[in-house]
């Protein structure tokens, strides 16, 4: 039962999995992506009795104009955030990616992708995080 439940997990279009989520609570419901003027965002979401609360965004510059099939650094062209609705900042963003595995800029258009980040505490640990997703685009001031 509990291959079949690791199974399951690791085939989830949405996860989030790591060492950091081992230090900061970032259970959450769904997944959604919005396309603004400057910034593509990512948002896994805890909603709780109708209370959406970002507990991590990752989000890309759009000026790097986004594109399917491609890989970007978020240290460079990124961050990766929660919101202030947690209570709690996330350490450091030391290295990352997100990659866009199908993307357009179109509402409603189909995102699916990855990223990659390692983080830096104030004691000089480094914590990672990988996460999946799947969800529709959503466009918002453009």
């Amino acid at each position: 039962m509990l291959l079949f439940l690791l199974a399951c997990k690791a085939l989830s279009p949405n996860s989030l999995d790591g060492s950091l989520t081992e230090s900061y609570d970032l259970a959450f419901d769904d997944t959604r992506a919005r396309l603004a003027s400057s910034e593509l965002a990512i948002e896994y979401v805890d909603d709780p009795e109708g209370l959406a609360t970002v507990v991590l965004r990752v989000t890309l510059d759009t000026e790097v104009e986004p594109k399917a099939g491609k890989s970007y650094d978020l240290v460079k062209w990124g961050d990766i955030t929660q919101s202030d609705a947690t209570n709690t900042t996330l350490p450091d963003l030391d290295e990352g990616d997100v990659a866009l595995e199908e993307y357009q800029d179109e509402d409603g258009a189909k995102v699916v992708g990855s990223f990659d980040a390692s983080f830096v505490t104030g004691e000089g640990q480094t914590l990672q995080l990988q996460g999946r997703f799947k969800t529709e685009l959503e466009i918002q001031d453009l």
